[in-house]
C-alpha cells in the first residue's frame, strides 16, 4: 500500500513494540548487537526470522514515493518483559539511539517522533488504553496540541508536527515526573508546519487560549443527535470517534437517538480530554454499579421513552429481590409474570431473567430470554455478551463464542466486561495460545477498569495455569487486590441493597449471579491460595531446570539462596482455611472439593503429611458424587507424594496410577512417559519392602 502512494501524498507509520540488540556474529568473528523489534511471537533465541530490523523501517521509508510523511514509535528500550507500569526489564538502549541515527539519514520531509530518550523507558499508566506516549498523541492529535497563534492571540483550529511534538514531549515529561522524555525531529524545515490534525471547537464555547475536549464515540448505531448547552453541535456516526474542544466550565450535553435520550452534566478541565462513549444497553446509569468507575471516561446511556406499566416494574423488582437473594425458581417466575403483564417487549425483565437461568444452570431457557431481549434490543453489547457466556456454559463451540466477543470488543475496546468473558471462556480450553490471549485481554480489561474485582480473578487464573514463574508469581498480586476489591463490592451491596432505579451490569453479575459476594470471596480466596502453593510447587520443581528461561532465574536464584517458600505456605495457609469454611455451606460442593485438594497440596509442602492424606481423601470423597469433577486428579498426586513420604509404596503407586489414568491425555508423551517411569520404580520398591517382611 505505501508503495502505492503518489509524491504529493502524506504517510504515518506508527509502531509500538519493544526495542532489543541482538547479538550477532559478524564474519570476522566478532559479536556485533541488531537493533531489532521485539512482535507478541517474537523468540529472542530466533530473531532473524520472528523480530524486525530497525534498519528495515529506514529502507521501507526509503523506498516510499511519497515525499511527506511521519514515523512515530512508542517503543521501550528493554528485553521486552513487561513489568508494572513499565515495558521494559533492562535497558538497552544502543536499538532507540541506531534507530534515530537511521532515521536521520533519510533526505525526505518525514518527521519523527519517539516515545523517550535514548536513556529511557517508555512507560504504561493504569488507566489509560495506550502507554503513555500514546495517550498524550491521541490527545494532541484531538486538538489539545492547538496552540494560541502570537498574532491573532487566538488558536488557529489546526494541530502541526511543530505542535505536536511540542506538546506531547511537554505533557509525557510531566506525567512521568521528568522520567520520558519524547524526541522528534523533521528532516525538512518546512514539514514542521504541515497540518495533521483540525480542530472542533464548539460554537458555544468559543476560541479561548485554554480548552479542554471532550472525545464522543457510539459503537453500535448510526445517527445519534448531539447538543451542547441546548444548542446542536454534531451528529455521531457508528464507530468514528468525534471530538468537540471546549473552554473549561460545567457543560450539559444532550444525546439523542429515535426516542431514546440522555442528558449528561460534564466538567470540562482545561488541557483534560474525557471519553465519551454512548450506548443503548442493559445498564442505565453507572450511578449504582457496585465497582468504581474512571472518572476520564464517561459512559452515557440512551434511555428508551416508553416504559413498562406500573404492575409490571412492580413484579421486576420483587423478581430483582429474589435473585439477589439467589432464589432462582421464584425469581424466574416473576420476571415471566411481569413480562406477561407488559405484553412482552420488557427488555430488561428478559435480561434479568437469562441470568437467573444461567445462575440456575438452566442454559438453554438463558439463551432464548437473552435472544429474545437482543430481539427488541439489538445493540444491547451487554446482553450479547452475557449471551455468549451462557452459551460458553452451554456447552457451544469455542471458536463461534470467541468469534461473536471479539466482534463486541471490537466495536467496545474501551469496556471491561466482554474482555473478562472472553478470558473465562479461553480459560477452559487449556490450550497455551488461548491462555496468552486470554492474558492480553484480561490486561486490557484492567488498564480499562483497574477496579473490576473479576478481571482481576478471572487474570489470576488465568496466569496460575502459564508454566512460567513471573506470571505464576503476579497471580498472587492479582487475586489479593481482586479480594480486597471484593470488600468493595461487598460494601456497595449493603449500601445498594435496593437501588435498581438505574440498572447496571455489575447487579446482575455481582448480585446474584455468579459473583455473588460470598461465593465470590470464597473462589478468590482459593484461588489466593492456590496461587502461592503453585508458586511453590513450581519453584521446587524448576530449581535445578537446566533450561529456566532468563525471566525465571532471578527468581529462582533468590529462593535458592534463601530455601524459605514459609511466606507462602502460611498465606495459603490461612486463606485455605477461609475459602472452605464459606464453600462449606454452599450447596453445589466443587468449591468445597477444590479448596480442599490445595488444603492437601499446602500440608504437604509443610510436611505435615498425615494432614494432607487426610485432607487429599476428603477432596476426593467430597468430588465423588459431583459431575464437574468426576475426573479430578491432583488429590490423588498429592496422596501418591503422601503415601511415598511415608514409604508405603503399594499405596502411592496405587494413586500415581490413577492419576495418571485420570490426567493422562492432557499431559505431553514426554511428561507422561516420565511418570510411567517413576511409577514402575515406586512399584519396585513397593515389592522390595514386601520382601522384606
Amino acid at each position: 500500500m505505501l508503495q502505492q502512494t503518489r509524491p504529493q501524498d502524506y504517510f504515518v507509520i506508527f509502531i509500538a513494540s519493544h526495542g532489543y540488540m541482538s547479538p550477532k556474529v559478524n564474519p570476522n568473528g566478532k559479536t556485533e548487537e541488531l537493533p531489532v523489534y521485539v512482535l507478541y511471537d517474537t523468540d529472542l533465541e530466533n530473531t532473524d526470522n520472528t523480530a524486525i530490523k530497525m534498519t528495515s523501517i529506514r529502507e521501507l521509508v526509503d523506498k516510499i514515493p511519497a515525499k511527506k510523511g511521519m514515523v512515530i514509535t512508542d517503543t521501550c528500550h528493554s528485553g521486552g518483559i513487561l513489568l508494572e507500569n513499565k515495558r521494559a526489564i533492562k535497558p538497552v538502549e544502543r536499538a532507540n539511539n541506531k534507530y534515530i541515527d537511521e532515521m536521520k539519514n533519510i533526505e525526505k520531509g518525514v518527521g519523527f517522533i519517539s516515545a523517550a530518550d535514548q536513556q529511557e523507558s517508555a512507560e504504561e499508566q493504569p488507566g489509560f488504553n495506550n502507554g503513555i506516549f500514546t495517550h498524550y498523541l491521541l490527545q494532541g492529535l484531538s486538538g489539545l496540541a492547538d496552540e494560541v497563534d502570537t498574532e491573532t492571540r487566538q488558536k488557529d483550529g489546526k494541530v502541526t508536527f511543530s505542535e505536536l511534538k511540542k506538546y506531547v514531549a511537554k505533557e509525557v515529561s510531566r506525567q512521568t515526573n521528568g522520567r520520558q522524555n519524547p524526541q522528534g525531529f523533521m528532516t525538512a524545515y518546512e514539514g514542521n508546519n504541515i497540518p495533521l490534525a483540525y480542530v472542533n471547537y464548539a460554537k458555544s464555547a468559543g476560541i479561548g487560549d485554554s480548552h479542554g475536549a471532550l472525545n464522543l464515540r457510539v459503537s453500535d448505531f448510526d445517527g445519534v443527535e448531539v447538543a451542547i448547552n441546548g444548542e446542536k453541535t454534531l451528529t455521531l456516526e457508528r464507530t468514528v470517534a468525534r471530538t468537540v474542544n471546549l473552554t473549561p466550565g460545567r457543560y450539559k450535553v444532550t444525546f439523542t437517538k429515535d426516542n431514546a435520550s440522555a442528558t449528561q452534566e460534564v466538567e470540562v478541565k482545561a488541557g483534560d480530554m474525557k471519553e465519551v462513549d454512548i450506548n443503548l444497553s442493559f445498564t442505565k446509569s453507572n450511578e449504582d454499579s457496585l465497582t468504581l468507575e474512571d472518572d476520564d471516561k464517561i459512559e452515557v446511556f440512551l434511555k428508551e421513552e416508553k416504559q413498562p406499566n406500573k404492575e409490571a416494574q412492580s413484579l421486576f423488582c420483587k423478581g430483582v429481590d429474589s435473585f439477589n437473594k439467589q432464589q432462582y425458581p421464584a425469581a424466574i417466575d416473576l420476571f415471566n409474570q411481569a413480562i406477561q403483564v407488559n405484553g412482552g417487549g420488557y427488555t430488561d425483565a428478559f435480561c434479568y431473567k437469562g441470568q437467573a437461568e444461567t445462575a440456575a444452570a438452566k442454559y438453554p431457557e438463558a439463551i432464548k430470554s437473552f435472544t429474545e431481549a437482543l430481539a427488541l434490543r439489538p445493540s444491547d453489547y451487554e446482553t450479547k455478551t452475557l449471551l455468549a457466556s451462557a452459551k460458553s456454559l452451554a456447552g457451544f463451540g469455542l471458536e463461534e463464542i470467541k468469534k461473536d466477543l471479539l466482534e463486541i470488543i471490537q466495536r467496545h475496546s474501551k469496556i471491561s466486561f466482554p474482555r473478562v468473558v472472553l478470558g473465562d471462556v479461553l480459560l477452559s480450553s487449556e490450550n497455551s495460545n488461548n491462555l496468552r490471549l486470554a492474558k492480553t485481554h484480561l490486561k486490557q480489561a484492567i488498564s480499562a477498569n483497574p477496579n473490576d474485582p473479576a478481571a482481576r480473578m478471572v487474570l489470576a487464573n488465568v496466569l496460575m495455569n502459564i508454566d512460567f514463574l513471573p506470571d505464576q508469581k503476579e497471580a498472587i498480586v492479582q487475586a489479593q487486590k481482586a479480594l480486597e476489591l471484593w470488600d468493595q463490592v461487598s460494601q456497595k451491596q449493603k449500601s445498594n441493597a435496593k437501588a435498581i432505579r438505574n440498572l447496571s451490569i455489575s447487579h446482575l453479575l455481582f448480585g446474584g449471579g455468579r459473583f455473588e459476594n460470598a461465593q465470590a470471596i470464597a473462589e478468590t480466596k482459593y484461588l489466593l491460595a492456590k496461587a502461592n502453593i503453585l508458586f511453590c510447587e513450581t519453584l521446587i520443581t524448576k530449581i535445578a531446570d537446566p533450561n529456566a528461561k532468563a525471566a525465571e532465574r532471578d527468581i529462582l536464584e533468590e529462593f535458592s539462596n534463601s530455601g524459605d517458600i514459609s511466606i507462602y505456605t502460611k498465606s495459603s495457609r490461612s486463606n485455605i482455611q477461609e475459602a472452605i469454611k464459606l464453600a462449606q455451606n454452599f450447596p453445589d460442593k466443587t468449591r468445597l472439593a477444590l479448596a480442599l485438594d490445595v488444603s492437601a497440596r499446602t500440608y504437604y509442602l509443610e510436611e505435615n503429611v498425615d494432614k494432607a492424606i487426610a485432607d487429599a481423601e476428603l477432596a476426593l470423597k467430597t468430588c465423588a458424587n459431583l459431575r464437574k469433577l468426576k475426573n479430578f486428579a491432583e488429590p490423588h498426586f498429592t496422596l501418591y507424594s503422601a503415601y511415598f513420604a511415608k514409604q508405603q509404596y503399594a499405596t502411592a503407586a496405587d494413586h500415581l496410577q490413577q492419576y495418571i489414568s485420570l490426567y493422562g491425555t492432557f499431559m505431553s508423551q514426554d511428561q507422561k512417559q516420565a511418570l510411567l517411569e517413576e511409577l514402575e520404580d515406586v512399584k519396585r520398591q513397593s515389592g522390595a519392602n514386601r520382601k522384606k517382611k
